[in-house]
């Protein structure tokens, strides 16, 4: 499907410019001034940039979907590797019995725990 966005929906730059503003606006909002939970302040926001795209910069249902779809892996998967990775050198850490040396270490720097966390 081919669609050419469009930059300046209402005719008027700073009208456009406020009415892209708004999901980070809310975000803000819901999170500092109304204590919302992020997980729910974040799927408002992407309820509301979906209907401005959709409504406002005239964007396919299809494509804004898709869209969304392809932005939650894109960052999704850098996060799960990373964990996982972790998870991983963890586990060899443990399995080759270097985490005792790590623990020797770390004391003999510091007997105070919240200094050792920082380390």
């Amino acid at each position: 499907m081919h669609w050419t966005q469009v930059i300046n929906p209402f005719g008027n730059i700073l009208l456009s410019s406020l009415v892209a503003v708004i999901p980070i606006a809310f975000i803000f909002w819901a999170l500092i001034v109304k204590k919302m939970k992020g997980y729910v302040a974040s799927l408002l926001v992407l309820a509301i940039s979906l209907f401005i795209a959709i409504l406002c910069y005239r964007m396919p249902v299809s494509l804004a979907v898709l869209s969304t779809l392809h932005g939650g892996l894109y960052g999704l998967f850098p996060i799960c590797w990373i964990v996982i990775m972790a998870v991983f050198l963890f586990d060899i850490t443990v399995k080759s019995g270097q985490l005792e040396v790590i623990k020797h270490f770390m004391a003999s720097i510091t007997s105070d725990r919240r200094l050792q966390a920082l380390l």
